[in-house]
Parts: C-alpha cells; sequence; structure tokens
C-alpha cells in the first residue's frame, strides 16, 4: 500500500492511495471462509457449501467493503501521522467505476480531495483595542420606570363610574350595521382607558356605570393588533385587518390609583434594603437599569471583537472545495445555487470556528462537567448552608438534567462564550464609551 499527496492548491490536496492485492485480498479471504462456515444454502448442508459457490455469491460485496474498510483505516492514520488538519473530511474522486475482480485480483488506486486548515495567526491581547459601550441611564429612563412600577403596583378599588384612571371588565360583541353580527367574534375581557390612542373614543369611557355599552372601533382606539388580539381572543393577523365595530358593554369598573411612593413602598420592592426616599429609590432603579444592560453590552462587544479578529486574521479558505464539499455531505439536500448564495456567511463562520478553537487551546479554557454542574446548581441557588434533604433533592434534579445530552450541550456551549467573554474583557484595551440607549441601539443596528 502506498498513499501519496499532490498539492493542488495553498489549501487544497488529493491524497492518492494505491492497493495491491496483498493488502485486501487476505482479509477477503478470510470473511469468505468465514461465510462458508456459517452458509445455509438449499442443496447444502450448513457449512458445506463449497468454497468457489460462496466466493461466486459473495466474492464482489466483501472485497468492495474490505477495500472501503482499508482505504479508510489507512487514510485515517496519514491523516494522524502526518498531522493535517483538515476542513470538512476527505472527498472521494470518482473517474470511473470501481472494477473489482474476484477471480484474478489487481492494483487498485483511490482519490480524495481534501482541505486544509489555514494558519491562524492572530494574538488576542492588551494591544487588541476594541470599544465597550456603557448604556447611560437617564432621567427619563428612571422617570418612565417609576410611573410603570407605580401602576403596575397599583392600589385596586371597585368604583361606581369610570375616570381616565379607570380599568373596565366587560363582553365584547361584534357589530354589522349597527347590529350583533351573526356568528361575529364575542369575547370577556378588560381594557385600561388611559391606553386608548384616540382621544375622542377615549372620552365615551369616562363617565359609564356597570351595564353601560359603547359602540367603538378595537383597532381604531388601541392600534395595536396584539393587544386587540388578546383583547377580542383572536389572532393578531385576524386583529389587523378587523374593521368591525363592537358593542362593550361593562361588568366592572376598577379605579387603579398609582401606588404612593413611601418606604413601606420601597421595602416591598427591595426588601432589606434601607430605602427611606425617592432620591434613594431612584438611585437604586438607576443601578437595576444599569446592571440590566450590561448583558446587551456585552452581546455588541462580544459581536464587534470577533469581527476585528476576523478581520486581523485574514484567513484564506480553500473555498472551492468547500462547496463542492457543502453540496457532496449534504447528498442531495443542498443545491449549488444555495451554496454560491450562502457561502458568504458559511465562510465566515468556519473562520470564527478555527479562531475560536486557537484561543481556546491557546488559553486553555476548558469547561468541565463540574462547571456544568455548578451552572445548574446555580439555578437552584444552591447553598452548603441548606439542610441535608434539601441537598439530595437539588442532587436528584441535578443527575435527570446532565442526562439530557442536548441541554448539556448548550449549557457547556454557554460556558464556552462566557469564558471567552471574560477573556476578552480581560486581556483586551477596552475604550468604554458612556451612550444613551437611543444611540446604543443606533450603533448597534450599524455594527450588524
Amino acid at each position: 500500500m502506498n498513499i501519496t499527496r499532490e498539492d493542488i492548491g495553498n489549501l487544497n490536496a488529493v491524497l492518492k492511495v494505491e492497493l495491491t492485492p496483498e493488502d485486501y485480498q487476505g482479509k477477503v479471504e478470510k470473511t469468505l471462509k468465514d461465510y462458508q462456515r456459517k452458509a445455509n444454502l438449499p442443496g447444502f448442508r450448513p457449512g458445506k457449501v463449497p468454497f468457489g459457490v460462496v466466493k461466486k455469491m459473495y466474492g464482489g460485496s466483501i472485497t468492495a467493503e474490505e477495500l472501503n474498510k482499508t482505504v479508510s483505516e489507512s487514510l485515517n492514520s496519514y491523516i494522524l501521522e502526518n498531522k493535517l488538519e483538515l476542513l470538512g473530511s476527505p472527498m472521494a474522486m470518482v473517474d470511473e467505476p470501481l472494477d473489482i475482480d474476484i477471480v484474478n485480483p489487481k492494483d487498485v488506486t483511490f482519490k480524495f480531495e481534501i482541505g486544509i486548515q489555514p494558519e491562524i495567526n492572530v494574538a488576542v491581547n492588551s494591544e487588541l483595542a476594541v470599544d465597550y459601550l456603557t448604556i447611560t441611564v437617564s432621567d427619563e429612563m428612571v422617570d418612565r420606570y417609576l410611573v410603570d412600577v407605580q401602576k403596575r403596583y397599583s392600589n385596586q378599588t371597585a368604583t361606581d363610574v369610570s375616570t381616565a384612571d379607570c380599568r373596565l371588565k366587560g363582553s365584547f360583541v361584534e357589530l354589522e350595521n349597527g347590529e350583533p353580527k351573526a356568528n361575529g367574534i364575542s369575547n370577556e375581557a378588560s381594557l385600561l382607558i388611559e391606553v386608548i390612542k384616540d382621544e375622542a373614543l377615549k372620552s365615551q369611557f369616562i363617565g359609564l356605570t356597570v351595564g353601560s355599552t359603547v359602540a367603538f372601533n378595537p383597532m381604531k382606539a388601541f392600534e395595536n393588533a396584539v393587544e386587540v388580539g388578546a383583547m377580542l381572543g383572536i389572532s393578531k393577523d385576524e386583529a389587523e385587518v378587523l374593521e368591525s365595530d363592537f358593542n362593550f358593554t361593562v361588568s366592572e369598573i376598577t379605579l387603579m390609583e398609582d401606588a404612593e411612593l413611601n418606604e413601606e413602598f420601597y421595602a416591598k420592592l427591595y426588601p432589606g434594603e434601607e430605602i427611606k426616599t425617592i432620591e434613594d429609590f431612584r438611585e437604586r432603579i438607576r443601578k437595576d437599569a444599569a446592571t440590566s444592560f450590561v448583558q446587551e453590552s456585552d452581546k455588541l462587544f462580544m459581536d464587534t471583537v470577533v469581527k476585528t479578529l476576523i478581520e486581523k486574521a485574514n484567513l484564506e479558505l480553500p473555498d472551492a472545495f468547500l462547496k463542492r464539499w457543502i453540496v457532496d455531505s449534504n447528498e442531495g439536500k443542498v443545491s449549488v445555487e444555495q451554496v454560491e448564495e450562502e457561502y458568504t456567511n458559511y465562510a465566515t463562520s468556519v473562520k470564527w470556528q478555527l479562531i475560536e478553537n486557537k484561543i481556546i487551546i491557546d488559553n486553555d479554557l476548558k469547561v468541565t462537567e463540574e462547571d456544568i454542574r455548578d451552572h445548574y446548581r446555580a439555578m437552584f441557588r444552591f447553598s452548603e448552608e441548606m439542610d441535608d434533604e434539601m441537598k439530595k433533592r437539588i442532587d436528584t434534579i441535578l443527575e435527570s438534567f446532565m442526562k439530557n445530552k442536548e441541554e448539556v450541550r448548550k449549557i457547556n456551549d454557554q460556558l464556552h462564550d462566557k469564558k471567552l467573554l471574560d477573556l476578552f474583557k480581560t486581556v483586551i484595551t477596552l475604550n468604554t464609551k458612556e451612550v444613551s440607549y437611543e444611540d446604543f441601539i443606533k450603533l448597534a443596528t450599524e455594527k450588524n
């Protein structure tokens, strides 16, 4: 047996595997004799079928099988011994059908095209500088949160007459020519008067009592297909094309009084913290908002680092080979045209995978099974102070989670991403810039 390599490009080569009958015929003969011992054919006693008959019946298929096995093992050994880092997998080059002669075995040659990984020269250190955008929590954002939280924790009391601060519960009935429509839409739901967009319509809902009826167009009133769909018990798509008026008959009126901002309210939202004044409360809101924005800042930072490293690495790929390999390996599920259309994104993904793997190896960024277990434990807020019974219950649940290989793989990927992010934020020079949330969204959109 002989394996030779012929380079046909910087990152492209053909491996030629040449076999003589001595490389495979002994294995074929051994397998045929095993078949002979087990063969059970009409007209022959079990195990007494003549070798020539077995060879004639099974020789071709067994020879092909042994050839494939021998070539595969030899090819893998060659790749390992020569430390070839491949892209994709070896792709068989079929010039003509394999000619198997079981009577007079002969030399056989197989050819495989391979794509080779490019050399990666990219450094992740302080010389690499990347913008890190932190979102400024404006006074306006804090104000909006204050209004929202007061309404979410509002005091609700039944009342007889509706005002702009009321929630109305009642029944919707679709109309046609001013009358209830046969088989039309009907539903029981609630609405908040203050969210009605049309001011003229909003005034019709003020001063109502239980039993009052208002005819109106919900889409005109709320201008939100999701809200209207939920209110009427129909889909968003159905709501978007809805033009009907509806009767809304009031069955319940609730006054929604904004929660009072005082120490009792602050303690309800942040138990155990010393929040005494509105200024303390606003500062706590600002802190929470800033923390919630870190994830968005991290994501944009990570995207920027990835793009920067791909550009700096300037990797070359064996594009023609990869395109053929994608089509070949997908066995007809992907067309040449589809590959051409989507190849730029695919190539970018491959380049990042290569860079990422090198960074992981160079920096020994390992995710262990214990890391994954700790991740799950954190979900249950596991602590050593827990009693033994609770620890056992958590361990039992944890073991069931660890058996879900797909979920474990996802957690593994997440933890790898986290380790990469931590590395980048530690070793790369961060050009920290404060921006408004609106500017952050604009910049993130431009970058992506």
